[in-house]
């Protein structure tokens, strides 16, 4: 069969709007291309893509030879040697059958499956935004950060996939690394972030040259087998073209051997169930079996050993089939390979899959849990953003000048902001003042000064009355409280009503906000394992500042110390003690 000839249009990335007629006279389906056996060497200024094409360009398709990753499945007799092999292969930098396999497991292997899913939710809500350094190099001036920020808005939001994107380059801490190309418009800035399918590369060793392999074929030589052309680096396929992200340990290693083991332990259960879940025994046949009736006594010992009904000849003996112990083997193993997965996903920061507590308590840890870890790999993929991707606009938009602006993803402004208003609260107590303008600017959001309160006067010679000064009715004044006046009684935050001091009720609100606190400490002090001991504690202690977060957040208190507080205001106010000026 003759292949029809790619024209200069599709080979850059377009669709042809027409091609040449076939052998046999009849029209072409518009951008269809049969492609040959091996992908063409890619030309300077080609866009790749993913998809399943063979040259990973747009409009074309293979043929069914160069198909074989679709026909393949990784999971068919996949044993521990199996994976080792695929991990020394990857060791080679030959990673065709090792990503193909991580894309499997991703999404056949349940614990993973959701570990991925957890794990990019949070990457999918966060915000990016463009920042100014906070202290800029001598000479820089304010005005050219302020360019310099404004060009760089500009380009990213020129991409119409960041989101994507950014969800892409998070996939290397499962996978190991993560490559997207650079496609550019025609005046040459970037449009377009194409998330490369992994299995699609190879490497040169463990730590050589990256290559575009589009066949996916397994190689550990691709300079002598792909060729310069399809090195990403090269003239073709420039570097400058390309963000990359790799990460040390990915978390399919440990998810790969983890789903060969899980699924050895569901075929064991499978075959523990068939025998001792169904009832089911062994029957002994009588003796003296009349000649010509084993058969029909051989069909009715059957019958009542797979768990049917009948009756047996008299002297027949059943023995069912009793449970070989009295302790599931099974859950306990699938948990710990869960537990392992999970460690390895969350550097550990959860030790178990359900904390001990109530589920609001649980869910909390760990909503928290993976927020924190989202919000590191954003703070890491933010700094490669910065260096493959802002370095380059900031060259060419504003050439010659220091970089004062960086790109930044994450949801790290919201503890920013927290701990800025801390540190403005403890200035203004120790009476600085903190410009509005400039706190303004930081928090993100407009800040006016609060009108000065005002204080009720005291008004011992009833002169505040219709008559007085103030102009306004004495009824209107509310009484002012001296140590002579009864105290309101303070009530508990349960609401029962029980009368105490002002101390009292202070201190019952506070031994109210650690209550749970107190009590999960006393669970951990009555274990009596050792190792269940250290691990409970340690999880107490990881779990500790978001349960001090959530006192804060709301503390009883509180509430009980701002009545005790007004009340020792007004007092200092009608003090006799008070120094009249002269």
């Amino acid at each position: 069969m003759k292949t029809t000839k790619m024209t200069k249009g599709t080979q850059m990335g377009g669709i042809a709007p027409s091609l040449a007629a076939t052998a046999t006279g009849a029209a072409a389906v518009v951008g269809v291309v049969e492609q040959p056996m091996m992908a063409a060497a890619p030309k300077k200024g080609d866009t790749l893509t993913r998809g399943g094409t063979t040259a990973g360009r747009l409009g074309q398709i293979v043929t069914a030879a160069n198909r074989w990753r679709e026909n393949y499945n990784p999971l068919r007799a996949l044993t521990i040697r199996r994976a080792v092999e695929l991990y020394e292969l990857g060791q080679r930098g030959d990673y065709a059958y090792l990503q193909w396999a991580y894309r499997f497991i991703e999404r056949r292997y349940p614990t993973l499956s959701a570990l991925v899913t957890r794990c990019e939710a949070p990457l999918k809500e966060f915000d990016w935004q463009v920042k100014i350094k906070s202290t800029l190099p001598k000479g820089a001036t304010a005005a050219q950060a302020e360019a310099q920020k404004e060009s760089l808005i500009a380009a990213y939001e020129k991409i119409d996939n960041l989101r994507a994107a950014m969800v892409h380059l998070h996939s290397a801490d499962f996978r190991e690394y993560a490559h997207l190309q650079k496609h550019r418009a025609e005046d040459g800035t970037v449009c377009h972030l194409e998330p490369l399918n992994q299995w699609c590369i190879c490497r040169d060793g463990l730590e050589g040259n990256w290559f575009w392999n589009p066949d996916s074929r397994s190689t550990s030589q691709p300079l002598a087998f792909l060729g310069k052309e399809f090195c990403i680096g090269g003239e073709s396929l420039p570097i400058e073209d390309f963000i990359i992200r790799q990460c040390a340990r990915p978390i399919d290693e440990i998810g790969l051997t983890g789903l060969i083991r899980a699924n050895l332990a569901e075929k064991d259960w499978d075959g523990f169930l068939e025998i001792y879940a169904i009832p089911g025994g062994v029957v002994t046949m009588p003796p003296n079996v009349p000649s010509g009736k084993e058969t029909e006594y051989e069909a009715a010992a059957k019958l009542i050993a797979e768990g049917g009904s009948g009756a047996l000849p008299n002297g027949s003996d059943y023995k069912p089939n009793d449970g070989p112990r009295g302790v599931d083997p099974f859950t306990p193993r699938l948990k710990h390979l869960d537990e392992q997965l999970i460690m390895a996903g969350t550097g550990g920061r959860l030790t178990m899959l359900a904390e001990s507590g109530s589920g609001t308590l649980a869910g909390g840890a760990h909503e928290s849990t993976f927020n924190a870890i989202a919000n590191g790999r954003a703070r890491e993929i933010s700094e490669i953003m910065q260096a493959q991707f802002d370095a380059e606009v900031l060259e060419r938009e504003h050439p010659g000048e220091p970089a004062l602006v960086y790109f930044f993803f994450g949801d790290e402004e919201e503890e920013e902001a927290s701990a800025l208003c801390k540190n403005v609260l403890t200035l203004s107590q120790a009476g600085k003042k903190v410009e509005t303008a400039w706190l303004s600017e930081k928090l993100g959001y407009p800040i006016e000064e609060a009108p000065e309160p005002v204080m009720p006067v005291a008004d011992p010679d009833g002169k505040n009355g219709k008559d007085g000064k103030n102009g306004a009715s004495a009824d209107s004044q509310p009484p002012i409280a001296n140590s002579q006046t009864p105290r309101t009684p303070i009530k508990n935050r349960d609401g029962h009503g029980l009368t105490q001091t002002g101390t009292d009720a202070v201190a019952t609100a506070v031994a109210e906000d650690l209550s749970h606190v107190f009590g999960r400490l006393d669970k951990i002090l009555g274990i009596q394992d050792d190792q269940v001991f250290a691990a409970k504690l340690q999880a107490f202690l990881d779990d500790f500042p978001r349960l001090q977060k959530d006192i804060l957040a709301d503390p009883a208190a509180a509430r009980a110390l701002q009545p005790v507080i007004a009340g020792a205001f007004l007092d200092g106010l009608k003090s006799p003690k008070t120094t009249k000026r002269a």
